[in-house]
């Protein structure tokens, strides 16, 4: 799939809405009767997801309300409603063991099924790293797949400087299809190992400045103190032209550090929009939380043998610059807006076994360098696992712990509900602990902060999600048809929608002498070549006479919009959102546009 950046590809205009018997009315003269009176207190819960375990990774399921302490901001703050979920469903009594499901299935209600997203980060994996990581997936599918679950495979471009989102396997519950996309993605050369020879190379002209003469730890002629400052004329000749080269490869691994995140945030934005409690398997073993700090540190250890060199150039070594994590911290928030937990899989060695085992070519490659290496690897997945309550990888060997966590998370956590305070629309740390003290031992996790999606920003993911996975879903009872188009200008066409919505599956309000639903409408478009319009948002408004009310039950309201759009195979989604219910609906046609020129000849 090609870039998810946005495209404009149409214009919508929105149309007079109208009952096909005319009982829907467009505007009218300001109405004598009284309002009815609403309540504008308004009251927010959020309900955060909270996972106990013990030390050997098992659920922990007969917690109360309780035995919880919540903060938020800072404040001690109330938990307002509490449920478990065991077995992947809702334990109607909260007292109820693990041990009574099979004994009581009726205390088990089941809950809305589940997205795994598995994201292969192939512009910033290698080749080994990526064949151990398959192969624990591939033993995950295999022995702990539940079929209550639907999964999305998507990518990162491949090998070279590509950053590019491509969805391999649209959303599936068949473990096969997992399969044979995994297989697609093992053909394809990753590019994880460039940075590897970039830093090779790297490492070998700091081997290849002469630190021992300058020091003074060897002479060339025999007279020390000669040899001394031409060796430090040479080493610092040498240092200062290899700076620049520094400096560009910790900009350039930066700059691809930020482009990988983007197109994360495109796949999560795109996993947003699907409605189902969502976790996000990271794949990769090369996206760096502080790129070139292991560079850095080993020059400036390199050269830290030569007092006057060291302290020369100590200024120019400024990590700081090419420090990622706010970066990664926004990603979290947005993961965070629509309850995404993110899983890291990392299982490539570690750095200083790369660096510095038996097959090693430099012998200054320092433990502490390889450490920063190793640390800002593995960090990178943390800071999202953590901020998000979910898991990461810390060595190689804990890969399957991740992988066991993704569903043990799915089916039992606890859910803890707390009143936001009036006009608040961000949290920006929350901290949830076990009261009592013999529960010291058990590990809680859940999301760091919290910032709640605004309405339009899901229904533009609900959208995206139809356009590019084809996820639809209708429980309100809608249809959409395309009219004969027209010519427009500049070469587009003008295509002509109806849409129709049943009003026995809407909520009305009365409102004086007639009723009335709030529905918005969210509209986006995508060619063939992957070019997606921004989402457009539009109302429309609703309005049936008390007398006509029974009889428009029965019926349809019909709204009408356009779009301006070019010729060829296009996508179109409308999403209709039911205020008044909070419920959703959605709609996708596909059209088959012929160009403004030949509607042109046929009018003719």
């Amino acid at each position: 799939m090609p870039s998810a950046k946005l495209l404009a590809v149409g214009v919508l205009t929105l149309l007079a809405c109208c009952l096909g018997s005319g009982s829907v009315h467009g505007d009218n003269p300001p109405s004598p009767w009284p309002k009815v009176f609403r309540d504008s207190t308004s009251v927010e819960v959020v309900n955060l997801e909270v996972f106990v375990r013990r030390g050997d990774g098992q659920p922990v399921s007969d917690l109360r309300a309780e035995d919880f302490s919540l903060e938020v901001d800072g404040q001690e703050a109330e938990i307002s409603n509490f449920y478990a979920v065991s077995g992947g469903g809702l334990k109607l009594d909260g007292m109820a063991s693990p041990g009574d499901r099979e004994d009581t299935p009726d205390d088990i209600e089941p809950l809305q099924r589940r997205l795994l997203v598995i994201y292969v980060d192939n512009a910033n994996l290698t080749v080994s790293g990526r064949a151990r990581a398959f192969e624990h997936l591939r033993e995950f599918l295999l022995e702990a797949w539940d079929e209550d679950v639907d999964a999305l495979v998507a990518s990162n471009g491949g090998s070279g400087l590509e950053t590019a989102l491509r969805v391999t396997q649209g959303l599936t519950s068949v473990p096969h299809e997992i399969f044979f996309a995994l297989e697609q993605l093992q053909d394809i050369a990753p590019g994880g190992n460039r940075f590897d020879v970039e830093e090779r190379l790297m490492v070998r002209d700091l081997e290849a400045i002469n630190v021992d003469v300058a020091a003074g730890f060897m002479a060339i002629k025999g007279d020390p103190e000669e040899d001394r400052s031409v060796g430090i004329d040479q080493a610092t000749n040498q240092a200062a032209a290899l700076l620049p080269q520094l400096r560009q490869q910790a900009q350039l691994r930066y700059d691809h550090v930020v482009q990988s995140l983007d197109v994360l945030r495109q796949l999560i934005d795109l996993s947003l929009g699907v409605p189902r409690r969502t976790s996000l398997l990271y794949v990769g073993d090369r996206l760096a939380l502080r790129p070139g700090e292991a560079l850095f540190d080993l020059y400036s250890e390199r050269l830290s043998s030569v007092t006057s060199l060291a302290g020369n150039l100590a200024g120019d070594l400024d990590v700081a610059r090419y420090d990622a994590t706010s970066e990664f911290l926004e990603v979290v928030r947005l993961a965070n807006s629509g309850g995404l937990t993110f899983y890291g899989l990392n299982a490539s060695p570690s750095a200083a076994l790369e660096r510095g085992g038996a097959g090693a070519t430099t012998n200054i490659w320092s433990p502490r360098a390889a450490s920063l290496l190793e640390r800002g690897r593995r960090e990178s997945q943390q800071v999202l696992a953590d901020g998000t309550g979910g898991r990461a990888s810390r060595s190689a060997s804990d890969v399957s712990a991740v992988l066991r966590s993704v569903m043990d998370d799915f089916n039992e956590f606890y859910s803890l509900g707390f009143v936001l305070p009036p006009g608040t629309r961000q949290v920006n740390e929350v901290k949830v602990r076990l009261r009592r003290p013999e529960h010291a031992d058990l590990e809680v996790r859940s999301r760091r902060s919290l910032k709640p999606r605004s309405v339009d920003e899901s229904m533009a993911q609900q959208a995206l999600a139809a356009l590019v996975l084809d996820s639809v879903e209708d429980p309100i009872g809608i249809t959409l048809e395309a009219l004969d188009p027209t010519p427009g200008d500049k070469g587009l066409l003008i295509v002509p929608l109806r849409l129709g919505i049943s009003l026995g599956r809407l909520v009305l309000v009365p409102d004086g002498p007639e009723h009335q639903a709030a529905v918005s409408l969210y509209v986006a478009a995508r060619d063939a070549g992957g070019r997606t319009s921004r989402v457009l948002h539009h109302q429309c408004p609703i309005r049936i006479p008390n007398k006509e009310l029974l009889t428009a039950l029965g019926r349809s309201a019909v709204c009408g919009l356009q779009l301006q759009m070019r010729a060829g195979e296009q996508s179109v989604v409308v999403v209709v959102h039911d205020e008044h219910a909070a419920r959703t609906a959605t709609a996708r046609l596909q059209l088959n546009l012929p160009p403004a020129t030949a509607l042109d000849i046929a009018e003719r």
